[in-house]
């Protein structure tokens, strides 16, 4: 080989060398950085990744505000009815309407209001109201018709009035008369005030038998009224009196009489 062909040669080899280094260069020394390039599309979402564990539970959080009331639930069944307690014991009696002082007595000098001698319902009166007022009074007796003027036991009327006012009192009575036939039986019945007064012409009935008649016992139903004023306020009291004018005799008698007084405020 000739010293020309080995030169070539040479240069050859160098000439690769040069080229292996010139490719290895930048990858050993790096040149300076470039611009940044433009930012690429967006890639889609990666895969979730596992949970991780639980986290320890935190702190208590303070109370919370109250609530509003929620509506009120349905009404529940009826319970069954319990047992019936036992019976209290029986209070004291009250007191009766005529026993104006309590005492659980009749009374008859304060508690009779009617009259009759005896102590019951027929006693008991409220307070007088305002309008009329009404007492009533039954008598059964039998009281002999004689020539004196006398009251028939009983027979006698109280009403209490609230004021001025009227009065009416009305009665009814029964008679028995012996009527012997040749004697005029005459006889006179009057409401006073007074017992045992028989003159008064006012407020009296008078009736008679015929001497014509025949003997017989007349059973003579008898009405009288009388009506009178009082200024106020009190107790105003009535008799039913009676008196055999002529022809007075055994059997001669009284035997029931109902009187009933009325009081008009005015």
């Amino acid at each position: 080989m000739d010293s020309k062909t080995s030169m070539w040669q040479m240069i050859s080899v160098v000439s690769l060398i040069i080229a292996v280094v010139a490719l290895i260069m930048p990858f050993v020394i790096p040149g300076p950085e470039g611009p940044e390039g433009p930012r690429g599309a967006k890639g889609d979402d990666g895969a979730d990744g596992q949970d991780g564990d639980d986290g320890n539970d935190g702190p208590q959080g303070p109370t919370g505000a109250q609530g509003p009331q929620g509506p009120p639930g349905a009404q529940g069944l009826t319970g069954a009815n319990g047992t019936d307690g036992a019976d209290g014991t029986d209070g004291a009696d009250g007191i009766a309407c005529w026993d104006l002082n309590g005492n659980g007595q009749g009374d008859i000098a304060t508690e009779d209001i009617n009259g009759d001698m005896s102590v019951d319902v027929l006693d008991c009166t409220g307070p007088a109201g305002p309008g009329s007022l009404i007492e009533i009074d039954i008598a059964s007796a039998n009281v002999a018709l004689t020539g004196t003027c006398q009251q028939m036991t009983g027979a006698e009327i109280w009403i209490n009035v609230t004021g001025a006012g009227i009065i009416t009192i009305m009665a009814q009575v029964d008679l028995d008369i012996v009527h012997v036939m040749g004697t005029e039986d005459y006889w006179r019945l009057l409401l006073s005030n007074n017992p045992g007064q028989c003159l008064t012409p006012e407020w009296r009935h008078d009736g008679s038998i015929p001497s014509t008649w025949d003997s017989d016992t007349v059973a003579v139903h008898a009405s009288l009224t009388r009506t009178y004023s009082v200024p106020g306020p009190g107790t105003a009291i009535v008799y039913l009196n009676a008196q055999m004018l002529s022809g007075a005799g055994n059997g001669d008698e009284m035997d029931n009489a109902n009187i009933v007084a009325v009081f008009y405020p005015s």
